[in-house]
């Protein structure tokens, strides 16, 4: 387990991150369907496109309608990869970038250009 000291927020206290770790084998986290698809000028049109795509599956409706979207499932999560590449990957880059500017101003000393290195990754964080 590590902890970490986070940003000041503004009163008297400092913030505590804890991490643990658990030994095992990593699952497949579920399908989120991320709002900055909606965005993307091809997003409709793709869904579309895959929707029509003939499976040759047979079943009840309520199967073939299984099958339709784990189809749109798999190409949305290519499409993602193709398209805005790995954004946890980079979010987790911008939040260690973050932790050390902070780490620094806590241990070293405040200055301004410091202050405005951490806006800024803050403000990439958020966007």
């Amino acid at each position: 387990m590590t902890a970490s000291i986070l940003p000041f927020g503004g009163c008297n206290h400092w913030p505590l991150q804890l991490e643990a770790s658990f030994v095992g084998t990593p699952k497949n986290g579920p399908f989120r369907f991320e709002n900055a698809w909606l965005s993307h000028p091809n997003f409709t049109n793709n869904i579309v496109t895959w929707w029509r795509e003939e499976l040759n599956i047979q079943g009840s409706k309520m199967y073939m309608l299984q099958q339709k979207l784990k189809h749109i499932k798999f190409h949305l999560k290519v499409w993602n990869k193709n398209e805005f590449g790995d954004i946890f990957k980079e979010k987790r880059e911008i939040e260690m970038k973050l932790q050390e500017i902070n780490q620094i101003i806590i241990t070293d000393s405040f200055t301004k250009e410091r202050q405005k290195l951490a806006d800024s990754l803050q403000e990439e964080w958020e966007n």
